[in-house]
């Protein structure tokens, strides 16, 4: 039994590697990798015979996360068919890499999520959620973000393969302008804190999307005034359909959520303040507690 079923998995392997060189639709960076494609999707270039014993194989593994399957689009060896274009894909890939390391970075990912709702361990996730529009949607359907990226290359294929790769470049290019735009305002002090307090206390008006479109092409001194608007806002409460400003006064400690907001603004602006320009409010420990920890 144990000798049938070792030559059933060497058949399988030796489809797919067979595939993947006499096709334009082999598997890329693992053998049980084999990307869904979207029911409603009219397109059939990923969805090429898909044997049984293929399926039957990863029947209770561990599912793939959407950056897992979007790595496998982008990276796939046929979009770069060639020698100079395989040095493409080398690049883009060392970049992946190198974003995700960042982000594997506490302090920074912290700065960016109220709550760590990406997969675990595949934190680049998020800023894919941010291109495809699903930044702190709770989808019915888990994998919006992988076919979000799914159709954008659907879209290029049948064309040129220049095309596929203009695509391809694209896409990650806007990956790369994302985390950029991030980092720079992580890296920023001031931006730091009142951007970090938003995450907090925003509310679900907040989102990165949202201010990034707002302030899109502002000077530095604009975008700080529309992250202070923002700020200001926060500390109002809604009676009706008017917005109020909160009675600072008049709060008690049975009002948890605006207690919270003055005490953190409190220390904010303390640190601010301060003459220690390198000193920075601790982010994690907030998200923390909101986790229950």
């Amino acid at each position: 039994m144990l000798g049938r079923t070792s030559r059933g998995i060497s058949e399988t392997i030796g489809y797919y590697v067979s595939c993947s060189r006499r096709t334009t639709r082999g598997v890329m960076a693992g053998l049980w990798i084999w990307p869904p494609t979207p029911a409603s999707s009219g397109t059939k270039w990923m969805e090429r015979r898909r044997p049984r014993t293929f399926t039957r194989i990863n029947i209770g593994k561990i599912p793939l996360t959407n950056a897992e399957l979007i790595k496998v689009l982008l990276l796939r060896k046929d979009n770069f068919p060639t020698v100079e274009l395989h040095l493409q894909q080398l690049r883009i890939a060392k970049e992946r890499d190198e974003i995700e390391q960042r982000l594997q970075d506490d302090s920074l990912w912290y700065f960016l999520r109220k709550r760590s709702a990406t997969e675990a361990g595949k934190r680049i996730g998020y800023l894919f959620d941010l291109m495809a529009g699903q930044e702190g949607k709770k989808s019915h359907d888990p994998r919006a973000s992988y076919f979000w990226f799914y159709n954008r290359l659907a879209e290029a294929h049948g064309e040129a393969a220049s095309s596929i790769l203009r695509c391809i470049d694209g896409l990650w290019l806007e990956v790369k302008r994302w985390f950029q735009t991030l980092l720079g305002w992580y890296e920023d002090h001031t931006l730091y804190h009142l951007i970090g307090y938003l995450v907090e206390y925003g509310g679900a008006e907040f989102s990165f999307t949202g201010l990034a479109e707002e302030v899109h092409g502002a000077p530095k001194d604009e975008f700080l005034r529309a992250v202070e608007r923002r700020v200001g806002r926060s500390l109002k409460k809604r009676e009706g359909k008017e917005l109020k400003d909160i009675d600072v006064l008049g709060i008690g400690y049975e009002d948890r959520q605006n207690v919270g907001k003055m005490l953190l603004l409190f220390n904010l602006h303390t640190i601010l303040d301060s003459k220690r320009s390198d000193m920075r409010f601790p982010l994690r420990p907030l998200q923390a507690r909101a986790l229950g920890y």
